[in-house]
């Protein structure tokens, strides 16, 4: 299970400890009896009869007979009704059975990208830049769609007097106001209940010489919802993914220029610009790229020749050299891929041959 989750995980149990606390702690009843004004203890009608005859023994006498007064709590039953939907009503498909429920952003992932950028572009991090940070890392959060389900539970009051069961049955309509309605929570989840108007009262017991008990039965039932499969649940109960960011990455791979089919933006052998003889053995030529609309390239280098060596770098700031596509498309042609748009001359590719 994941720690901390978003949405808490919520199981049968879950529902069933909500109601019981809620019946024991928010509840609280008390009654008079022959100790005095002390509360009514609670027991779970569905435990085995031996295990709560050895972990409750305060509960029973010498003869094993249930002291009065005291209160049961029993779930009688649960249903999934399909007009009980709650809020995703649309039939979605069975695949995952799961839901996106939130979106934020990584700010660790998304510093270290920012700063890799920076360091590269102006040698330092945490440089103060008026352009936005474009690889922005978001996280999407995933849970299992939730499935409504009716938990019915019957509350037994059972005492020896009826001024004990007045003392104890008037709370239980008082505190759920005129719309027999209340709320359980279970940490970070609420439940709405609903009783049953109708209280069923008898007494247990003929009119002869055994001693008489009252019993008031009441039946409430709980709106709740269920979230994964429990202890069973084969994945995570949230499943976070991220989104991809483009990475610009060097391209090693030769390719046509009719294959590509972008638009390329031909520059023309530079006369005056860069174009300097060393010892008369090799040449150096060095070409701004950069015109805000394209982001591949061709230049006319008219050295008859494949053996030459070439390397891409800013034009501005640092200078630093990056990375990015070339290919060949003749001995006197050479193709530069950017990956993506770029400023007005911004970048300078140099080549030696």
């Amino acid at each position: 299970m994941t720690e901390n989750p978003i949405i808490p995980n919520t199981t049968i149990e879950t529902i069933d400890t909500a109601f019981f606390r809620f019946m024991d702690e928010t509840l609280n009843l008390h009654c008079n009896s022959a100790d005095g004004w002390k509360k009514v203890p609670i027991i779970w009608a569905s435990a085995e009869r031996a295990f709560q005859v050895k972990d409750k023994k305060e509960l029973r006498d010498e003869f094993g007979t249930l002291i009065l007064p005291i209160i049961s709590v029993e779930r009688t039953s649960i249903s999934k009704d399909v007009k009980n939907k709650g809020t995703y009503q649309a039939n979605l498909a069975p695949k995952d059975n799961r839901i996106f429920i939130a979106k934020q952003l990584n700010q660790d992932k998304t510093e270290n990208f920012a700063n890799a950028d920076s360091l590269r572009k102006n040698s330092q991090i945490n440089f103060v830049t008026s352009k936005k940070n474009k690889k922005q890392v978001y996280e999407f959060i995933s849970i299992p769609i939730p499935v409504y389900v009716t938990v019915e539970y019957k509350v037994s009051l059972l005492t020896s007097y009826v001024t004990q069961m007045n003392e104890l049955l008037q709370p239980v309509m008082t505190r759920s106001a005129a719309l027999n309605y209340f709320t359980i929570d279970a940490g970070n989840t609420r439940f709405e209940c609903f009783i049953d108007p109708e209280y069923t009262h008898n007494s247990i017991a003929e009119l002869d010489e055994n001693e008489r008990k009252y019993k008031t039965d009441i039946k409430i039932k709980v709106l709740g919802h269920l979230i994964g499969d429990g202890e069973n649940q084969d994945k995570p109960q949230e499943i976070r993914l991220e989104n991809a960011v483009d990475v610009k990455s060097p391209r090693e791979s030769l390719f046509l220029i009719e294959d590509e089919g972008k638009k390329l933006k031909p520059l023309p052998v530079p006369t005056n610009y860069g174009k300097v003889q060393a010892s008369g053995v090799a040449f150096k030529q060095v070409y701004l790229i950069g015109d805000g609309i394209n982001s591949l390239y061709t230049i006319n280098h008219g050295l008859n020749t494949k053996d030459m060596y070439i390397a891409v770098r800013e034009n501005f700031s640092g200078y630093d050299r990056i990375e990015a596509g070339i290919g060949f498309q003749d001995s006197n042609n050479i193709i530069i891929d950017m990956g993506d748009i770029i400023p007005n001359d911004s970048y300078a590719v140099i080549i030696i041959g």
